[in-house]
């Protein structure tokens, strides 16, 4: 699943430099460079072996020169998705360090099961059926609402597959609803402008 993340950024990356250009930035490699920076700084400090108030603080001080210069390159409707792709950030760290135990404990114990080919492929296909049904693409979305609209049916998908293919427990089921409220919370939460 690391490969997914890592997918993942290089795809937010090229759609944020994409939409800054288009909104006439000049420079598209130095914004590049600016989130590449940013990711190699969160890489210096070890999850877990940070204290989690010190790795919240340390995600503002990595992201803010990407954030800014992110925020300052956007048309004023997608204003927002800096800010939100930090809260987002932020609200699932804290989820996992919350539920640390849990993914220590439970969700390794069900680790070879989740690594099956065919387990893999249950997760990549709810994926890729909701990106297609949400009309997810390669555009922000032009208000927060919206792009809630796209995360948090994708969202559901990691909960579903986890008790599809792991032995049912009371952690698992915590951890299940945790995990969506920490996706849904940066979208619930107030917005300074109006895009809601």
């Amino acid at each position: 699943m690391q490969g997914l993340s890592a997918a993942m950024f290089e795809k937010v990356k090229k759609t944020v430099v994409k939409t800054c250009v288009e909104n006439g930035h000049q420079d598209g490699d130095d914004l590049e460079d600016s989130i590449d920076q940013a990711k190699e700084c969160l890489k210096s400090k070890k999850m877990f072996l940070t204290p989690k108030a010190e790795f919240l603080d340390h995600i503002d001080s990595c992201s803010e020169d990407a954030v800014r210069k992110v925020r300052n390159c956007m048309p004023e409707d997608k204003k927002y998705f800096p800010e939100f792709i930090q809260d987002l950030m932020k609200s699932v760290v804290t989820m996992m360090y919350d539920d640390y135990d849990i993914m220590r404990v439970d969700i390794a114990a069900c680790a070879p099961d989740l690594a099956k080919p065919s387990a893999q492929l249950e997760y990549i296909n709810c994926l890729k059926r909701v990106s297609k049904e949400t009309g997810d693409g390669d555009c922000i979305p032009k208000s927060k609402a919206a792009l809630c609209e796209i995360l948090l049916p994708a969202t559901e998908c990691l909960p579903k597959w986890l008790e599809s293919t792991c032995a049912d427990s009371e952690n698992l089921r915590k951890y299940r609803v945790d995990y969506y409220a920490a996706n849904e919370r940066p979208c619930k939460a107030k917005e300074e402008d109006n895009n809601i």
